[in-house]
């Protein structure tokens, strides 16, 4: 093979010569496979009027219905070929002491015990980076304390489970071997269940959980390490870059005999190719409409003169759907009518 040189214009020379090389390969991220984790976050949000829900402590928030939450969850992932994840995951949420300053008399209190999912996640993987929508299947416990003539120190207490739904959304990203860090929102839609209070001498009670919950995890994917690029894909660009740089000056030095020359029309002074490609040969581009017209038509020249044995000249005749022209130049040096 002979070296095939394709110079081109510019209007700022570029440092070498370079030769095409394929990109360095960069592993990509496998979200597939089985995790395990914990969660902390904070919610807020109501059991129904007139339920006298318990204030709960959220030390940094404001105190709430939950307070601040934390929990642990499981689940497992399949990336497909298209890069869409489907996954499945349960978890559990468990909400804070009560805020007793916070708490005012009353015959009775309600609060939400706990609360916990099973979902199905679907989302499409940027790599390391995963957003993804979430919804399913959601239950929990209340309890209903009936207190003493205080109205803060309870009595005795009841409980009733509650089931309904939950959807939300999330982004997780791989941070390192194994561990992925998420931030996600859900919304909880318990069922209402009714508390007969007559033994305390009190009317039924309905009480109805809606909560919006805002948590931050950390998962530990299980099994070996998922296959993926230890080093940023910045650094493989520049270790191209380099590697290009290197083989350009083999190629100037003429170390290399076959392969493919990128040059500009200046870089192409004073050295000689067996075939020369020149594209683009359209007015506008060659020359520019911004540059000196007797410069390009120098530099022109140049190029023309660099092949010992052929030489191709290439023009567009309509881009995007537009008629151009071809350039002057070519119908000076006698290559087009």
């Amino acid at each position: 093979m002979k070296r095939i040189c394709i110079p081109f214009a510019a209007a700022a020379d570029l440092p070498a010569s370079m030769r095409i090389k394929a990109p360095v390969h960069v592993a990509i991220y496998d979200w597939t496979g089985f995790y395990v984790g914990g969660q902390v976050g904070y919610g807020q949000g109501d059991l129904g009027p007139g339920t006298n829900a318990v204030p709960e402590q959220a030390v940094f928030f404001p105190h709430s219905l939950t307070g601040l939450i934390a929990g642990f969850q499981a689940g497992y992932n399949l990336q497909l070929p298209n890069r869409v994840v489907l996954g499945v995951e349960v978890d559990a949420l468990f909400t804070s002491p009560r805020d007793l300053p916070k708490l005012d008399p009353a015959p009775f209190n309600s609060t939400l015990e706990y609360a916990a999912t099973a979902r199905g996640r679907i989302g499409y993987a940027f790599g390391t980076i995963l957003p993804y929508v979430t919804g399913g299947l959601a239950w929990g416990q209340s309890r209903v304390n009936i207190n003493v003539n205080d109205g803060v120190t309870p009595l005795s207490s009841q409980f009733l489970p509650h089931v309904g739904w939950t959807a939300g959304l999330g982004i997780e990203k791989a941070v390192g071997g194994n561990w992925t860090a998420k931030i996600e929102y859900d919304y909880i839609d318990l069922a209402r269940r009714t508390y007969g209070l007559g033994d305390a001498m009190l009317p039924d009670l309905d009480v109805d959980p809606k909560i919006h919950v805002i948590k931050v995890g950390l998962n530990y994917k299980l099994g070996d390490t998922p296959p993926w690029a230890p080093a940023p894909i910045v650094d493989a660009f520049v270790a191209t870059v380099d590697t290009a740089l290197e083989r350009a000056k083999a190629a100037r030095a003429g170390h290399e005999e076959n392969g493919v020359v990128l040059a500009t029309f200046f870089k192409a002074k004073g050295l000689q190719w067996h075939t020369v490609i020149i594209t683009s040969c359209n007015q506008g581009i060659i020359p520019h409409k911004r540059a000196q017209i007797e410069e390009e038509r120098k530099l022109f020249y140049v190029a023309l003169t660099r092949a010992s044995s052929n030489l191709i000249v290439s023009y567009l005749k309509t881009s995007c759907k537009t008629k151009v022209s071809p350039s002057c130049f070519l119908r000076e040096a006698g290559l087009h009518g």
